[in-house]
């Protein structure tokens, strides 16, 4: 029994407040309830209309004949009305045991057999059936394949297996046979399954080389032939039962033999069998069961027999391509030669290029009349033009190179704005740019170097980092590489070890750290020049020389020395002293010394070297009269040492020559 009823409702004049439809009625009517929402009823004189949220009404007759009207009052207890009950207002608190509003407050789905149970307010449940369930979704579970009799077996959970016997893939597929058609140029083969294909594009009509006449003079018989082949000449010093007068002609000649060409023919099992225009046939056999390589109508040949070789590939003309996948996708590639695996796979426009190598020239772009031999070599190059890419990685996505060279692995590696360059060595020219007319040689030379022209470079890592060293020599094991940001300028030499020049430096020399100059020559214009620079300046142990030859040390010489102007030595200064004074003869062979004590000990001092001439100014102070003792090592004429000049500021000059432990002096006095 199903009862409608409204406890609350929000509409004043709502006739369904406390009311109550019997079963019957709502059992009578209840399809024309269904999925509406009813919100007003009407009951006019036992005519009950429903008023629905969609604008549509339903009326029924609610009158039952013989019935009584229930004026009001409360009914306490269980009172059945058999005759009906017509009422204007029910009210569900005074209505003792209304029953309840029926609502689901819950469920459980059971996946194996597809019900839903769903629970109500009243604790009844009731049951749906027809969702989906577990032994709903058949899968694969597995497969086997048995190679001994190619059956590939494959199983479902529904415990149910499939066998597809595979039997069709237990034999290679090869050529058994075939015919030529001379007049069409159309080649069929047989396949070892039955199957037949063509293959046109070949030469119709008499290709074969001919006898078109023939002439005897003086003994030598002359042969004519075809397209346009050479005469063949044969002596004949023994000729007897023919007399030629002029030429022998084959159409007038009765019985000349016909000349014997190739008129068609068959292959089987590695053996063709040719036939000639005469009914014989000859046999040629050592062919293999399938050709390795094709003929396409483009003058190309692509290997066969390999995965995808030459695949999608268009725009291909006068090329091979040999290696799985080589000119996969490649489109634009005339004269162009891909060998290996991958080798100028989705290669565009590569035109009169030859990639040889694992994945050399994959993907390479616009890459005309270059060269990319190695693993990877040319692997995603863009706009190669007359290169020469040798070695694993050299030229990989490099960008834009001209007229270059790289050999080594990694030579070239992702370089851009490369022009007239070449590079010999592993990682030379790694990641470099905007490089032109310049050379690196040796593993990682010019390694990363940027904007520079005219250059070489030769060593392990020579010139590596460097940006802007332009018509620069760098020759040795990391001969100018830059390092912490720093980078030397342009038209520098450096040869040497491990050896480089100060930050920007631009027209320097410097040869293993010992020899350096600067103001190199730096014109660029005109013809080499044989002439000194104005301004070069050489330094040995020194890194920034101020004369032509500038030295730091000692210097020694075998032979003798000629010279043309002046020698000079600075002289040192040893200010003033007090009571004792040690030379340092390196600091000049020329010295001046002012006295301030009484007596001052001058000892032979340091570094004497054998067969110098040393020179001391001594000069009094002010107050005059100081005296000097003198150190053993000083020799002097008859042992008797010189008195000097008492006089205040006066000024004696001793002059000593050193057999490298002595001293031995004279002496000059009184200089004003």
């Amino acid at each position: 029994m199903i009862i409608l009823r409204i406890l609350n409702s929000p509409y004043a004049n709502d006739l369904t407040r406390n009311a109550v439809l019997s079963h019957q009625d709502v059992d009578n009517n209840f399809i024309y309830l269904k999925g509406h929402i009813i919100y007003e009823a009407e009951n006019n004189g036992g005519l009950v209309t429903l008023k629905k949220y969609n604008g549509e009404t339903i009326t029924f007759s609610a009158a039952t004949s013989g019935g009584s009207t229930f004026t009001g009052g409360t009914v306490n207890g269980q009172t059945i009305f058999t005759n009906g009950l017509t009422t204007t207002t029910v009210s569900a608190t005074t209505y003792f045991n209304l029953p309840k509003d029926v609502f689901t407050t819950g469920g459980t789905y059971n996946s194996s057999n597809g019900t839903t149970t769903f629970i109500n307010n009243t604790g009844g449940t009731f049951n749906v059936t027809g969702y989906f369930k577990t032994s709903d979704d058949i899968y694969t579970t597995g497969m086997t394949f048995n190679p001994s009799n190619y059956d590939l077996i494959i199983s479902r959970n529904d415990n149910t297996n499939f066998t597809q016997n595979l039997s069709i893939l237990a034999t290679d597929m090869t050529i058994t046979g075939g015919t030529y058609n001379p007049n069409s140029g159309v080649a069929v083969f047989t396949n070892n399954t039955g199957g037949t294909f063509s293959v046109s594009g070949f030469l119709t009509g008499q290709t074969d080389t001919y006898v078109t006449g023939l002439t005897f003079n003086n003994n030598i018989l002359t042969l004519k032939q075809t397209n346009n082949q050479a005469d063949i000449s044969l002596l004949l010093n023994n000729l007897t039962g023919l007399t030629v007068n002029g030429s022998v002609s084959a159409t007038t000649y009765l019985n000349l033999p016909i000349d014997v060409r190739v008129t068609g023919g068959t292959y089987s099992n590695g053996t063709a069998t040719f036939r000639n225009n005469t009914g014989g046939t000859f046999t040629v056999t050592g062919f293999g069961g399938t050709s390795p390589i094709s003929v396409v109508n483009t003058s190309s040949l692509f290997s066969t027999g390999l995965l995808a070789t030459g695949f999608n590939a268009s725009g291909v003309t006068d090329s091979i391509f040999l290696g799985s996948y080589a000119g996969y996708g490649a489109t634009g590639a005339s004269g162009t030669n891909l060998f290996g695996f991958n080798a100028g796979y989705g290669a565009e426009k590569a035109n009169n290029s030859n990639f040889i190598g694992y994945e050399a020239g994959y993907s390479a772009t616009k890459a005309s009349e270059s060269n990319f031999i190695g693993v990877s070599a040319g692997k995603e190059s863009t706009g190669s033009n007359y290169n020469n890419f040798i070695g694993q990685y050299s030229g990989y996505k490099s960008i834009n190179p001209s007229y270059c060279s790289f050999i080594g692995g990694n030579s070239g590696y992702e370089t851009s704005g490369l022009t007239y360059d070449v590079y010999i060595g592993g990682d030379t020219g790694y990641r470099s740019k905007d490089v032109t007319y310049s050379n690196f040689i040796g593993k990682s030379s010019g390694y990363q170097t940027t904007g520079l022209t005219y250059s070489n470079f030769i060593g392990d890592s020579a010139g590596g980092f460097t940006s802007g060293s332009s018509y620069s020599n760098f020759i040795g094991y990391q001969a100018g590489k830059g390092f912490g940001g720093g980078f030397v300028g342009s038209n520098n030499i450096i040869i040497g070890t491990n050896v480089t020049l100060p930050n920007l430096t631009n027209n320097g020399l410097n040869i293993g750290g010992i020899i350096f100059g600067s103001g190199t020559q730096s014109v660029i214009g005109g013809n080499p020049t044989a002439e000194p620079t104005a301004n070069g300046k050489i330094g040995i142990g020194i890194v920034a020389p101020t004369e032509r030859l500038h030295v730091s040390g000692n210097i020694k010489l075998d032979g003798n020395l000629t010279f043309t102007g002046q020698s000079n030595n600075p002289i040192y200064s040893a200010g003033t002293v007090t009571s004792t004074h040690i030379p340092n003869w390196n600091n000049s062979n020329i010295q001046t010394v002012i006295l301030s004590a009484a007596t001052t000990n001058i000892s032979g001092g340091t570094n004497i070297a054998n067969g110098a001439v040393y020179t001391i100014i001594l000069k009094q102070n002010a107050s005059g009269s100081r005296t000097v003792n003198w150190g053993s090592e000083y020799k002097w004429q008859s042992g008797i040492a010189p008195i000097l000049t008492s006089t205040a500021n006066g000024v004696d000059i001793l002059t000593f020559i050193s057999d490298g432990t002595n001293l031995y002096g004279l002496i000059a006095k009184d200089f004003r």
